[in-house]
């Protein structure tokens, strides 16, 4: 009997195996939006960030690629945090919102964000969600096609969807 002889390696292996079958299954994505300066914005794609500074914080962000040509993307976001302290804790709220164009795709994004920050060791740890409401709009009337075909509608498709993150960081101290 094999697994009488190596205990141990049958524990990790079944360890390894009970964290990677979640990850086996369906999984759903969505695609945001690169923004150069996306360090400057960093509530925009990590909840757990607002509130990080002593300070309302109001970001807002244009990018326009491929100038000139027809249907080139464009993206807008506006986003604002703040620090809250009641209870004698830490907190900090949030809110965005994000209108991204490309080709015959538009996709909107408002969302609110919360996060629970606590002083720990000197630093500061922080866990955040992010509730949002997405929209997306398919406009297949501007699509100009030689022949018809099936995979592209040629009317105009829309669809919203609740959207929620979660997100958590560690904040060291600084001085050392």
């Amino acid at each position: 009997m094999v697994w009488v002889r190596y205990p141990y390696v049958f524990k990790r292996i079944f360890t390894i195996l009970a964290f990677l079958a979640p990850a086996v299954g369906t999984a759903w994505a969505q695609y945001d939006v690169a923004f150069s300066h996306y360090w400057a914005m960093e509530p925009s794609f990590n909840p757990a960030a607002v509130g990080k500074g002593n300070k309302l914080n109001v970001t807002g962000a244009y990018a326009l690629s491929f100038a000139g040509y027809e249907n080139n993307p464009n993206s807008f976001y506006v986003g604002g945090d703040m620090p809250l302290y009641f209870m004698k804790q830490y907190h900090g709220v949030g809110a965005s919102m994000l209108n991204d164009k490309i080709g015959f795709f538009t996709h909107q994004r408002i969302s609110a964000q919360y996060a629970y920050r606590r002083a720990l060791f000197g630093g500061m740890v922080s866990a955040g969600v992010q509730l949002g409401l997405i929209m997306e709009t398919y406009d297949g009337s501007k699509a100009d096609l030689e022949q018809a075909d099936p995979a592209f509608p040629q009317s105009q498709l829309s669809g919203n969807s609740l959207d929620m993150a979660s997100a958590s960081t560690i904040r060291a101290r600084t001085g050392m």
